[in-house]
């Protein structure tokens, strides 16, 4: 290969991506190893994360401070195994997104055209695509491990009584005004790509080196990431809400009251990542749109530019709420949370 300066240039553009990338893989395999040891063994190492969780559930279940030693500890166990497939998941699917970016990005520069503006747009969809990668596989790994950990706690099922698990919604967990927000808002960038590869088919004159190249790769591929987020906010949430219960008791106030906390966490954690997937996606399209004419266009560039700052600065409100995001049964942050006594259920008479 000869290093001339598309070659260095390249290489400067992608060598970052590539280490973060491999440090993000290597991230998602300490995961797993740690989520394993963890679903194994709750009882475990009392780490950091354990605390923060043990606290956060005293916070959560009122009713526990009604339990006995012996049933906090059942309950802990189940919430501490669950918590280790989530992060099984969670690392399974970071290592295989950042694997990709890493094959992606060596093959780019292995195969690529050395052309300036050919250059700029791949790697500009690989920075986003590296962002879309390492947020939303989060969320659809954390949602294949908590399936898969519920689907390992059903035998413990059958010593509860009919009736006492009631099936649940994404409603329950997140208020719909939200999803009715998120929708138009993705349904309003979808609407300026398909409108900007009408009306600016070309790069302008003020593009530097992308003038004249064709724009339609560079949002079509901004509005994927955008068809990806939404996928994510709108099924994964409902995929954790309607899955079986993964955790049980004899007292089932108390159980439900655990169930809820660890699915509004989840979709908690989706909502985070989707609204940071979506910001960075608006700000993209934002700048894209700047570089398509002589900035004829600036007011509605910089107004998606705005409104992706704004969205990365609720994805940081949403990590605050805990899983609190309005839902019949998870409420606000500002909201009180019911102070429930567990009471046990009848027994399953088969």
């Amino acid at each position: 290969m000869e290093f001339d300066f598309a070659t260095i240039f390249l290489a400067v553009l992608l060598a970052p991506m590539v280490i973060v990338s491999g440090l993000l893989a290597l991230c998602g395999l300490v995961m797993v190893y740690s989520g394993r040891g963890q679903a194994r063994d709750p009882q475990g190492k009392l780490s950091w994360g354990k605390r923060a969780l043990t606290k956060l559930l005293h916070q959560r279940l009122p009713a526990l401070r009604f339990a006995s030693m012996e049933q906090q500890v059942d309950l802990f166990n189940q919430v501490m195994a669950l918590t280790g497939w989530i992060k099984i998941g969670m690392g399974w699917a970071l290592t295989a997104g950042s694997a990709t970016l890493v094959a992606l990005s060596l093959a780019l520069f292995a195969l690529a055209s050395y052309h300036l503006a050919i250059l700029l747009i791949v790697v500009g969809a690989l920075l986003l695509l590296f962002i879309a990668l390492t947020t939303l596989s989060l969320a659809v790994g954390a949602l294949v491990g908590f399936q898969h950990g519920a689907r390992l706690a059903g035998r413990a099922r059958a010593t509860l009584a009919p009736g006492v698990w009631v099936p649940r919604r994404g409603s329950d967990y997140r208020a719909r005004w939200l999803d009715w927000v998120f929708g138009l808002a993705t349904i309003a960038l979808l609407a300026g790509c398909g409108f900007a590869m009408v009306a600016y088919p070309r790069f302008g004159l003020s593009s530097g080196a992308l003038e004249g190249a064709s724009t339609e790769p560079v949002f079509a591929f901004i509005a994927l990431s955008e068809v990806a987020s939404a996928l994510v906010w709108f099924f994964a949430a409902r995929g954790v809400a309607s899955a079986p219960r993964a955790i049980t008791s004899p007292y089932e106030g108390l159980a439900n009251d655990a169930e809820d906390f660890m699915r509004s966490m989840y979709i908690g954690v989706v909502t985070q990542t989707c609204c940071s997937t979506s910001s960075w996606t608006a700000m993209a399209f934002g700048l894209a749109l700047i570089f398509t004419g002589l900035f004829a266009g600036l007011p509605f560039s910089l107004l998606f530019v705005a409104v992706g700052m704004l969205g990365s600065l609720v994805a940081s409100c949403v990590a605050l709420f805990r899983g609190r995001l309005g839902g019949r049964r998870a409420g606000w942050p500002w909201s009180a949370l019911p102070a429930g006594v567990p009471t046990p259920a009848a027994p399953y008479q088969g």
